[in-house]
């Protein structure tokens, strides 16, 4: 997981003091459309309003086998924090190439077999 706009959400539990701007997110699907193929998916804006418990963070990224979270020294939100103690988390510095090329690497060595 990287850090980025949106990582909080809308907070640990359901508040309706502050909708999500709904009109925000469809102007931005509208500009997406009009571009095809061009930057990242315009449905996910959508999800930075979710609610992000952290126990159902934990539930949910303790069935991973691997989960790599990459911190740049900024907060971090709740359910970010419940993921770091998880046994297969595992924290990298640094920007999201160096820490791309970590995972890759480690993913090459889990795959190779012993004695090889």
């Amino acid at each position: 997981l990287l850090p980025g706009a949106g990582l909080a959400g809308f907070g640990p539990s359901p508040d309706s003091s502050t909708p999500p701007d709904l009109l925000d997110v469809l102007h931005a699907l509208s500009a997406a459309s009009a571009r095809p193929g061009v930057g990242p998916d315009p449905a996910a804006r959508s999800c930075e309003g979710d609610v992000r418990p952290p126990d159902y963070a934990r539930a949910y990224g303790g069935a991973a086998r691997r989960l790599l979270l990459v911190e740049d020294d900024d907060a971090r939100p709740p359910w970010w924090a419940a993921l770091r103690d998880l046994p297969g988390a595992r924290v990298l510095r640094g920007d999201s190439a160096s820490t791309l090329r970590a995972l890759a690497g480690e993913l090459t060595t889990s795959e190779t077999p012993s004695g090889a």
